[in-house]
């Protein structure tokens, strides 16, 4: 078992963390009467940023690649 872990661990390499800063209004400080629509936008803008970084090929990826590429995304 130890030796079929070793096996698939062998391409992985160890990154350091990388962060990046998705800022949004806060959806409580809407209207009473937007604050329904305002907490779907920012879901819908989330799961679209979420979407884009799934898309990248991170196993392939630099941390300053990444980095960039999560910079890229937060101005999309």
């Amino acid at each position: 078992m130890a030796a079929g872990r070793a096996s698939r661990d062998h391409g992985l390499r160890q990154r350091r963390p990388v962060q990046v800063h998705w800022g949004y209004a806060d959806p409580l400080s809407a209207p009473e009467g937007n604050r329904k629509n305002a907490f779907e936008l920012t879901r819908q803008a989330l799961g679209f940023r979420m979407l884009q970084l799934l898309q990248l090929p991170l196993d392939s990826m630099s941390n300053t690649q990444l980095q960039a590429a999560l910079a890229d995304i937060s101005r999309s």
